[in-house]
């Protein structure tokens, strides 16, 4: 699942009976007051129709003030809250949540596609600048999104926990949108 378990982090035995992806559908995706709502998806497919990959992506002010799950506590929160930190930085833009291209699929343009919707999205609503937050110590991560003209505005420590795999640094990124 994308977010190399953030998402594990926040859901993983949190309801009887519900596998992570099941509350994430419920809780997120299907719920229609959450800013990881179905309508800020975009998905891309190949020319057969096969799903390749998605991304949410929307205002930051849409993301810093919808309201929180009320299932997850702050020890659930604590060990992201150097990415929170970094998620209020950057104020006024237009904000890449998630995006997952399948393994498969990566290096097919799919990612790329799913980004320059995200530029016509903010363009379209009169957005200048465009931001995301990844992990530091991917090294395909961070070359994609450099190569979509992203650079790191700043870094925080991860903090270790066994539901996420990655350490280092969470990063802030962004690029301004010319014209």
């Amino acid at each position: 699942m994308a977010g190399r378990g953030v998402m594990e982090l926040f859901y993983e035995g949190l309801v009887p009976g519900k596998s992570v992806i099941d509350c994430v559908m419920a809780r997120r995706i299907l719920d229609r007051d959450s800013f990881a709502t179905f309508r800020r998806w975009r998905v891309a497919a190949d020319a057969s129709g096969h799903f390749l990959g998605a991304m949410n992506s929307l205002p930051h002010q849409v993301l810093m003030t919808a309201p929180d799950d009320p299932l997850l506590d702050e020890a659930r929160l604590k060990p992201i809250a150097a990415l929170l930190e970094l998620e209020e930085i950057a104020v006024g833009s237009y904000h890449v949540n998630i995006i997952a291209v399948y393994p498969q699929h990566r290096r097919s343009g799919a990612g790329a596609a799913l980004m320059r919707d995200a530029e016509r999205q903010a363009r379209l609503q009169n957005f200048r600048s465009m931001s995301l937050c990844t992990f530091e110590d991917d090294p395909g991560l961070m070359g994609f999104y450099r190569q979509q003209g992203y650079e790191t505005q700043a870094r925080r420590a991860i903090e270790p926990h066994p539901a996420m795999p990655m350490s280092g640094h969470f990063v802030l990124m962004s690029r301004e949108l010319q014209g």
